[in-house]
């Protein structure tokens, strides 16, 4: 992927989570799933997606810091969000038991896809 169109990608990355997020307060049916997906995202970003979007802005010849300081201010966003929405969880249990069973679901079928 081109720079440029990766540093777009993931701060439309971003934008998706504000999707999953809205989606996450307006309908709890699937609420486990959503603060995972944005859970997973937080991961992805605190570890290697800033520094990602910092790389990226400087191959294309945009402002890395700027693009850097947006990506924090961002991350930042985001957690918050996802702590609103845990904090609105009575029991966690059900979140932790659906991580466990999303992670063995994809290991099962990763097993069968494999032989």
């Amino acid at each position: 992927m081109q720079n440029q169109e990766l540093h777009n990608f993931l701060f439309k990355l971003y934008d998706f989570t504000d999707h999953v997020a809205d989606e996450a307060e307006s309908d709890p049916s699937q609420e486990s799933v959503r603060i995972l997906t944005l859970i997973f995202i937080e991961q992805y970003f605190d570890s290697i997606g800033r520094g990602e979007i910092s790389q990226a802005a400087r191959e294309s010849g945009a402002d890395a810091q700027q693009a850097l300081s947006e990506a924090h201010k961002r991350i930042d966003e985001l957690r918050s969000r996802i702590k609103s929405l845990v904090t609105t969880i009575e029991n966690t249990e059900h979140l932790e038991k659906c991580a466990r069973e999303t992670v063995a679901q994809w290991l099962k079928k990763n097993e069968a896809y494999g032989k």
